[in-house]
């Protein structure tokens, strides 16, 4: 009995050291990672999609701001508000 988990335990031991790789100098061994390609399209896609919604909340920010100064803002929805706002962008 002692004998198979004594093995099992060895297996999962070679089967950690693939998955890590001692650096030269150190005793404590760092993991190594490559990334396949689908997971770097997923992370652009990740940063696209921040962006986009950063560029979208600033936006956001601008226009409410700008309806403050028309004073606008307790209805931004409005059909008054959303045409002084393209307007304003179309300049």
């Amino acid at each position: 009995m002692e004998d198979i988990g004594f093995i099992k335990k060895w297996k999962e031991g070679l089967g950690m050291a693939k998955r890590f790789r001692r650096v030269q100098g150190t005793k404590i061994g760092k993991k190594e990672h490559i990334k396949s390609e689908e997971e770097i399209a997923a992370e652009k896609a990740a940063q696209e999609a921040k962006k986009i919604a950063d560029e979208k909340m600033q936006e956001e920010k601008n226009k409410m701001k700008f309806l403050e100064t028309k004073g606008l803002q307790a209805r931004p929805n409005s059909q008054m508000a959303i045409k002084a706002w393209e307007e304003y962008k179309a300049k």
